[in-house]
């Protein structure tokens, strides 16, 4: 017994450990390259981060490969990944922090772990590691602290199996961890996770970088949870009073090592909103109202059935008995090609009138604008539908790099990524200064595909006070066709027509029909992006605009966007 649990103990030590390869290319001079995840689980959507060092004491110049592949231990058919080169000059130590991306969250195989392997070719050897996929789909992705996870992960674990649906395949944990002196400086590399716990001293060892990555996920939705010993909102040196679509918690403990582990579980798993990975797996498949207002698309076989009878006629009596009557069956050999040839030509130009080429779609973005102290910022939430003609070159760069997930939907005869279980698809990502290159299944040609972005990019845009009382200026440069403001007192006005750079004065509104009115457009949205908005909607000193004229996030050039309807929401400052 006492073997056993020595045994089991060694098992989750080595679970948590975040090293995922460290291999020695040359004894002598301590030449190696090590890959260590940032995080000890993988979210089930976004990117995985990981902290590559790679040291040369060589005397000649190396270069190394990276090759990251997400896809399911139990399902290869779906499946995400990118590729690095790094220059390592002779004498030198190089580090990089890079995002690996994890495959679309897919909710047939919601159940099973989905790791990430990372493998190292070129000059200083080859290796390969993976980082599993911590707790299943259906539940908030969470962080805690390493002061958190070390003393409560295994009671946090077993509470969390005790409450959680269904049958989890493989080591599914509550939540993962990490060290906050040790935390990447990317907003993206906390996209996927929906949780993120820690202490007032854990806040405090956190750099400059990461802690302004991690209020910039917290804006774009995320939740910001503190263990303390009194519920009151944590006042912290950084922390910002204006969380935009996030939120700031507590949860009272006496102490952060000995948590009560199933309130915790229950405090995490009641969260505002969904989990991002069921939201992108699910919400898009059952009622989507976008793809609903896009409508659908029939097909018409009539002119098919029409050049098939004529291929029939043509191929058998005609051919038979007129290009090739008796005495001339030879001609057989030639005029049977041929009329195969045209047959085929008749139906690929059918094809072609029929769907066209690129294809046509419809988007709707959530945008929350921000002020901090980097300037003013954009937080941008996007799904986008989209039915597709013939494609010539379904690759795109997504500008800038940003969280882009396909999304299944519903079952049609267009549909091509479903939540069924035989759907397949390879969703590369590659980024590059500050880019994406995209390519796989992300589009193909005669489907519909959907996918969901969300983006952190500068903005200029805003609302400004005017010069006389009671008037405002918008500085955005498009028009906007009607914006409600939130005063103080919690009391509307409204205003249409807001024009770049001209005064205007809202009018007070009753609160039914501005609530009739913003219903609306919340409604228009998916479940979770319906969320963020009506929390939104309750903030007092602030106010909602929406518009058909602002830019969103470009992905394939050959969609031709019907419409872009857009909902800005911010704080009046």
């Amino acid at each position: 017994m006492r073997l056993f649990s020595v045994f089991a103990l060694l098992l989750t030590v080595a679970g948590a450990q975040e090293t995922l390869f460290r291999t020695v290319y040359h004894t002598p001079s301590d030449t190696h390259v090590e890959a260590t995840a940032l995080f000890s689980t993988s979210p089930n959507i976004g990117y995985v981060p990981v902290r590559i060092k790679a040291v040369n004491n060589l005397n000649s110049n190396r270069t190394i490969h990276l090759r990251g592949a997400s896809k399911e231990n139990y399902n290869t058919k779906i499946s995400a990944g990118c590729s690095y080169s790094i220059e390592v000059p002779a004498g030198q130590v190089v580090t990089r922090d890079l995002l690996f991306p994890v495959r679309p969250p897919h909710s047939y195989s919601s159940s099973y772990n989905s790791p990430v392997h990372v493998s190292l070719s070129g000059g200083l050897g080859e290796t390969e590691g993976h980082l599993a996929a911590g707790s299943p789909l259906d539940s908030p992705a969470a962080l805690l602290s390493e002061s958190i996870h070390t003393p409560n992960a295994s009671s946090l674990d077993a509470a969390f199996k005790s409450v959680s649906s269904g049958s989890h395949y493989g080591r599914s944990t509550f939540a993962g961890k990490f060290t906050p002196g040790l935390l990447p400086d990317n907003w993206l590399a906390y996209s996927g996770f929906d949780a993120l716990v820690l202490t007032a001293a854990d806040w405090s060892e956190i750099p400059a970088g990461p802690r302004s990555a991690i209020i910039a996920w917290l804006r774009q939705g995320g939740r910001l949870v503190f263990v303390a010993a009194e519920n009151r909102p944590p006042s912290l040196p950084g922390l910002p009073d204006n969380t935009g679509l996030g939120t700031i918690s507590t949860f009272v403990s006496a102490t952060p090592a000995a948590l009560n582990a199933s309130h915790f579980v229950s405090f995490i798993r009641s969260a505002p909103t969904n989990s991002l990975a069921a939201a992108a797996a699910n919400d898009y498949a059952r009622s989507w109202p976008l793809a609903a207002a896009f409508g659908t698309k029939e097909f018409d076989y009539t002119l098919f059935v029409v050049v098939l009878i004529a291929f029939s006629i043509l191929v058998g009596p005609v051919n038979l008995f007129v290009f090739a009557k008796s005495g001339r069956r030879h001609r057989l050999f030639i005029t049977t090609p041929l009329i195969s040839f045209g047959a085929s030509l008749v139906m690929i130009g059918l094809i072609i009138f029929q769907d066209g080429f690129g294809g046509s779609g419809e988007r709707r973005v959530l945008m929350e604008i921000q002020q901090g102290d980097d300037g003013h910022t954009a937080h941008i939430h996007q799904e986008q539908i989209s039915r597709s003609g013939i494609l010539l070159r379904p690759t795109f760069t997504v500008d800038p790099a940003c969280l882009i997930a396909q999304v299944p939907l519903a079952k049609s005869r267009w549909a091509r990524f479903t939540n069924d279980h035989d759907v397949s698809g390879n969703f590369d990502l590659q980024p590059v200064a500050g880019k994406l290159d995209a390519s796989g299944s992300w589009w193909q040609s005669r489907s519909e595909q959907g996918q969901y972005l969300s983006a952190i990019v500068p903005n200029r845009g805003r609302i400004e006070r005017g010069s006389q009382p009671g008037t405002w200026v918008s500085t955005f440069p498009f028009p906007l066709e009607t914006i409600w403001f939130k005063d103080e007192a919690g009391k509307w006005s409204k205003a249409s027509a807001i024009q770049t750079g001209t005064p205007f004065k809202p009018e007070p509104i009753d609160e039914k029909s501005t609530m009739t009115a913003i219903k609306r457009e919340i409604d228009a949205f998916s479940a979770r992006n319906a969320a963020l908005v009506e929390s939104a909607q309750n903030r007092k000193s602030s106010f909602i605009a929406v518009t058909n004229s602002a830019p969103a996030i470009e992905t394939l050039k050959s969609i031709r966007w019907q419409k872009t309807r857009t909902v800005i929401t911010g704080v009046v400052e």
